[in-house]
């Protein structure tokens, strides 16, 4: 390598980083080559930029290392340099995950499986974990959504993260203390945000304009609310310090979640947003974002039991010795947040259902509130948000002032 090289080489690509980051989990290793391949496709992922690294050593072992860089360049980077969230996921990666991991093996030895890929080093401007798919994990059909088997798994897997969050915070409260502010509540972002979130509103609004009468008098309330999107996003997750609380994922939704070939296994990934507050802001989001249409319509009641049974079944695994959520509290919470679900439809949800030739943009929807307009809306977003919003209705979104 070349002096010229050495400067603009990122330092993930350089050999004695790579040894010292190797050696915790593989002892004491001599790199002879590393590969890199730029591997973020078009709407895969929207705060970061992905590269794959096969990392040869003496011996003949080749590891699979994913490497995760925080956003660089444009009118987006330069907001969300400002932002938290790259702070957060390096304590997640780097100290939430790996005591919540030994919670786990200790309480469930036999049925132990890691909630997210082994993490090697992590800092604000990226981190460097396992490959999942070179270990056969593989991520879903963003647009297709989740089954009813994935969507149960799912359940399982964060009911076990927040149980153990639960018990992290009883025993190290110092970590859980980073994760006391939202992404929503960030001050170096919460304006940028709030004018993409409200631009995103009047779109749908608009959309909902065209279609049939009984559709009206859910456009005339989102149109009343676009000035406040974020305002009721803030008040819906507002933490009650009296109530349940766990550490949210707060992103979760298919392209964060890598499942086994089998469908076995889910492994979480990118926990930047992640924050200490109610259970249900992850299953709203995880619900109407990633589940199938088929499956909403049909297991609502039944992804929740699931959910309700593992976090009780973990918790007690756990030694927790408090009062245990009942399933009809956990419902009574679910609804009166239903808001958050709402805003996943006015602007997650969108986004994710957007072809990719559509293009939205951040740098431009940050800066200005300006989005693609109509059609961003394809024929699946359309079908689900005429079932979500009379769902919606029938949990008193709607008549909640």
């Amino acid at each position: 390598m070349t002096t010229t090289e050495a400067l603009v080489s990122p330092p993930w690509v350089d050999k004695k980083r790579l040894e010292l980051w190797l050696r915790e989990y593989h002892g004491e290793v001599t790199v002879t080559d590393v590969g890199v391949e730029v591997s973020t496709a078009k709407g895969d992922n929207y705060l970061s930029s992905i590269q794959r690294l096969k990392v040869k050593v003496k011996g003949g072992d080749v590891f699979p290392l994913l490497v995760k860089i925080c956003m660089e360049g444009g009118e987006a980077a330069d907001i969300m340099k400002n932002s938290i969230i790259y702070k957060k996921e390096k304590e997640i990666y780097s100290d939430i995950l790996p005591k919540i991991h030994a919670l786990l093996q200790k309480a469930m030895p036999d049925s132990f499986q890691p909630l997210a890929p082994k993490c090697y080093y992590a800092c604000k401007a990226f981190v460097v974990m396992e490959d999942l798919t070179a270990l056969g994990f593989k991520m879903e059909n963003r647009r297709v959504g989740l089954d009813l088997q994935h969507c149960l798994l799912v359940m399982r897997t964060i009911a076990r993260f927040h149980a153990a969050s639960v018990i992290l915070n009883q025993r190290y409260p110092e970590s859980i203390k980073k994760f006391l502010v939202s992404f929503y509540h960030d001050p170096g972002t919460v304006s940028a945000w709030s004018k993409f979130f409200s631009g995103m509103a009047t779109t749908l609004v608009e959309e909902l304009d065209t279609w049939s009468e009984d559709f009206k008098k859910y456009a005339d309330v989102l149109r009343r609310q676009i000035p406040d999107v974020m305002k009721l996003v803030q008040q819906t997750i507002e933490r009650d310090d009296s109530s349940f609380n766990v550490l949210t994922h707060s992103d979760l939704w298919v392209n964060n979640i890598q499942f086994s070939r089998d469908g076995s296994r889910a492994r979480l990934v990118d926990f930047q947003l992640a924050y200490w507050g109610s259970p249900v802001i992850d299953l709203h989001y995880f619900i109407t974002t990633s589940a199938t249409l088929e499956v909403r319509m049909n297991n609502m009641d039944r992804m929740l039991q699931e959910y309700h049974t593992t976090l009780c079944d973990t918790l007690a695994a756990l030694g927790y010795t408090k009062t245990l959520m009942t399933l009809e509290e956990l419902h009574k919470e679910f609804d009166s947040k239903i808001y958050y679900a709402m805003y996943s439809v006015i602007a997650p949800y969108t986004v994710m259902q957007c072809a990719p030739e559509v293009g939205i943009s951040f740098d431009i929807g940050l800066s200005t509130g300006e989005n693609p307009g109509r059609k961003m809306y394809g024929d699946g977003y359309k079908k689900s948000v005429k079932w979500l919003l009379p769902y919606f209705e029938s949990r008193g979104l709607f008549t909640q002032k």
